[in-house]
């Protein structure tokens, strides 16, 4: 997916640096059913999205209670 200008605004609310690597994020993953349409993703930064990858839920470090991993608009 291309990079347009509408997109600038959000990139730099979520703090993402227009020179550093991007990625989009689909905020119901592919995985589990979500398609890849323009209400289904995000701007995240290229390595909290590879990282993320498949996962849907992490245990808070501070609680220990598992949360789960979204994009919150």
């Amino acid at each position: 997916m291309g990079f347009i200008a509408f997109d600038i605004p959000l990139l730099l609310d979520y703090g993402i640096n227009l020179s550093e690597r991007r990625s989009r994020e689909h905020i119901k993953p592919r995985h589990g059913g979500g398609e890849t349409i323009v209400e289904n993703l995000a701007w995240s930064c290229f390595g909290c999205n590879a990282h993320k990858h498949t996962k849907t839920q992490a245990i808070d470090p501070e609680t220990g209670e598992p949360f789960f991993l979204q994009f919150l608009r």
